[in-house]
C-alpha cells in the first residue's frame, strides 16, 4: 500500500488498445470509482476518449475482470472495490523538473465472451 495525499497516476486500458486513458485521482477511490471519474473527465485527448469508450463497452456489456500491474511487472486480478492506494506502486517518471517518484496504478479491463 502506498500512502499519498497528492493522488495517484491511474492508467486504464483494454488488451486490444495500445494506449491508455490516464489521470491523477485521489488514492481513496476504488477501481470502479476511478473508472467513473476518468469517464467524467473532460480534458482527454481523442485517443484517450476512444480508449474510455472501448473500456465502457468492455465493462458494461460483458463479464469482466480488472487486472492490476504489480511491482514485479506482472498483473494480478483485483476487485472493482479495491482502493487505488492498495494497488499503487512507486515508479520513477521524468518531469520537466527532473526525475520524480510517483505512485502509479496500471489497470486493464479483461472481458470474456459467452461460450456456447
Amino acid at each position: 500500500m502506498v500512502e499519498t495525499e497528492e493522488g495517484v497516476l491511474v492508467m486504464m486500458r483494454t488488451p486490444l488498445t495500445s494506449e491508455a486513458a490516464s489521470g491523477v485521482l485521489p488514492a481513496t477511490l476504488t477501481v470502479r470509482q476511478a473508472f467513473e471519474a476518468l469517464k467524467a473527465g473532460s480534458s482527454h485527448s481523442e485517443s484517450a476518449r476512444r480508449v474510455l469508450v472501448q473500456l465502457d463497452r468492455e465493462v458494461s456489456a460483458r463479464q469482466h475482470d480488472w487486472l492490476a500491474l504489480n511491482g514485479n511487472g506482472g498483473v494480478t486480478k483485483t476487485s472493482p472495490d479495491t482502493r487505488l492506494s492498495d494497488l499503487a506502486v512507486n515508479r520513477e517518471v521524468r518531469t520537466p523538473a527532473g526525475p520524480k517518484t510517483v505512485p502509479v496504478v496500471g489497470l486493464e479491463a479483461q472481458s470474456y465472451a459467452k461460450v456456447g
